[in-house]
């Protein structure tokens, strides 16, 4: 009966390691940038940038919502986009969501190569583009990828 229990006790921690290692993840870093002119002058030192880095699940692919651990607070300016290895379904979508729910980057993330780093500009409306001010947290969104343990990253530069 004890080996019975012991079993049952292993098997059941062997599933739910398993299950633990497929979820997709992310993790994020937070770091202020400073820059230099020519000269050695003045220092600017009100960027940033925050960076997600994504895995997918094992199986699906899938990559959970997260939520910046950092309050925004001023202009996301730009935002680059890095497929890694194994590459992301091609074509996938990200989506930078306020706390009002909002994609503040009006879809300029649609369509995401797989083998390419790409960019975009925050779309304010149809044909504007610019920095958009963020009170607050972003969540990050990915849809459309199901490649198995795909890998990028996304990082979002920020001027306050």
């Amino acid at each position: 009966m004890a080996r019975k229990i012991l079993f049952a006790t292993a098997a059941a921690l062997c599933v739910l390691a398993g299950q633990a290692y497929a979820d997709g993840s992310v993790t994020q870093t937070w770091e202020q940038v400073t820059a230099q002119d020519a000269g050695g002058g003045w220092q600017d030192t009100d960027k940033y940038v925050l960076t997600f880095s994504w895995v997918g699940d094992a199986t699906t692919g899938a990559v959970p919502d997260t939520q910046s651990a950092v309050n925004i607070n001023g202009y996301v300016v730009l935002v680059t986009t890095d497929p890694g290895s194994p590459a992301p379904t091609d074509n996938y979508d990200i989506t930078l969501v306020d706390v009002s729910g909002c994609d503040i980057m009006g879809g300029a993330l649609s369509d995401r190569d797989s083998t390419a780093s790409e960019q975009a500009v925050p779309q304010i409306q149809s044909g504007v583009y610019g920095g958009r001010y963020v009170a607050g947290r972003l969540t990050l969104k990915i849809s459309g990828q199901s490649a198995a343990g795909a890998r990028g990253t996304v990082r979002v530069y920020i001027e306050r």
